[in-house]
């Protein structure tokens, strides 16, 4: 398989949907209209003499930037076709350390009658294994233009690459847990003595596919002076919990609309790589009414 140099990448237009597929994955779907495949053609480089020139079409998607690790790759691509044994299908990612594009052949000619080709290493739901492995890409970071180089081989047939998906599973990665604060109880703490009273902090931490990590609160005091540290959260097996923390019924009596306390619930996925948040809030009012 020939190295493929940027400058045969004729057609490389470059925009990114994404989309959350499923449970640590992520799909990048080329929104644009159907390309044509260009014909392949014979050049006549010496009297009597013809070699097959192939047609290419190669859109990209670029993740330029994109720091988080390559667990694994699918690619899902739908052509029409009179003959889907002339397309050979490659697809290009991050660049190895020699510096060179990274790059797999995914079919050297498809079967069938054309339609939806997805292309999985662990063939899963009744994807096609593709001819080299998708598995290269592991271990690397996301950060590439990802191109889909779809060459015709064969003369007097042309078709149609009607879409392409590059689906990514990140280490780590998925969504945050879907995280809930019940009303504190008390939400105002009164009398203003100065006293350290008990405030209950109850809610529910959900996972939403990426697993739950770390699960914390954490007190914001408008006047900075409440000594609470991080509070570690353990939720039950249905995400429940309850904790209580102290709360100084305090405030300046120059304070017309009285002191807040804002109360933070954190909860990270399993990788640690994304977190969700929630808030409640405690006063201590100017006067009770």
């Amino acid at each position: 398989m020939r190295r493929i140099s940027p400058l045969t990448m004729f057609i490389g237009l470059a925009v990114v949907i994404l989309s959350l597929s499923s449970a640590f994955a992520e799909d990048y779907t080329w929104p644009h209209p159907p390309l044509s495949i260009p014909d392949a053609y014979r050049d006549e480089y010496e009297p009597g003499q013809w070699e097959i020139n192939y047609g290419l079409v190669s859109p990209a998607i670029y993740l330029i930037g994109e720091t988080r690790i390559v667990e694994d790759v699918n690619v899902t691509i739908n052509v029409t076709h009179p003959r889907p044994s002339d397309l050979r299908i490659v697809l290009l990612g991050p660049d190895l350390p020699t510096g060179v594009v990274s790059q797999i052949m995914l079919a050297d000619g498809l079967t069938g009658t054309g339609g939806s080709y997805t292309f999985d290493d662990e063939q899963l739901a009744g994807a096609l294994p593709p001819a080299e492995a998708l598995s290269l890409f592991d271990g690397m970071t996301g950060s590439a233009i990802w191109t889909l180089a779809v060459y015709d081989k064969a003369v007097d047939e042309v078709g149609t690459l009607n879409s392409w998906t590059l689906s990514i599973t990140y280490a780590g990665g998925g969504p945050a847990p879907t995280v809930a604060l019940d009303p504190p109880s008390p939400d105002t703490l009164w009398p203003p003595n100065g006293k350290a009273k008990s405030v209950t902090i109850s809610g529910s931490v959900e996972d939403a596919g990426g697993g739950i990590g770390a699960v914390w609160l954490s007190v914001d005091d408008e006047y900075d002076l409440a000594d609470v540290a991080s509070i570690e959260v353990d939720p039950d097996a249905d995400g429940e919990f309850s904790v209580s923390i102290n709360l100084a019924a305090a405030r300046n009596e120059d304070d017309m609309d009285g002191r807040c306390y804002t109360i933070y619930l954190h909860a990270g996925n399993e990788g640690g790589s994304d977190e969700a948040s929630d808030s409640v809030e405690v006063v201590v009012p100017r006067s009770r009414r």
